[in-house]
């Protein structure tokens, strides 16, 4: 579960450089908004972009940080979840 509270971590302060370092070039994000919050339709594909989407997404946490709820393996990954 390090690498999911690392990225947990560097995704709510917007510390880029650190989240660069846990992603893949090829890296693609599929969202899921449980039905209650708006999402992107399409993946996000490749670094560049989906260090954009998240230096977005730190703006919005650092005036609404979302609550960490508990890590948990979800597809058999690390993760965590939030609301």
């Amino acid at each position: 579960m390090q690498i999911a509270a690392a990225f947990f971590a560097a995704t709510r302060s917007g510390d880029l450089q650190e989240l660069r370092s846990l992603l893949a070039v090829d890296v693609i994000v599929y969202a899921d908004g449980g039905g209650k919050t708006p999402t992107s339709r399409q993946p996000i594909v490749g670094v560049e972009d989906v260090l954009q989407l998240h230096a977005s997404l730190a703006r919005i946490f650092a005036e609404t940080m979302s609550r960490m709820v508990r890590y948990s393996f979800i597809n058999g990954l690390p993760g965590f979840v939030t609301i």
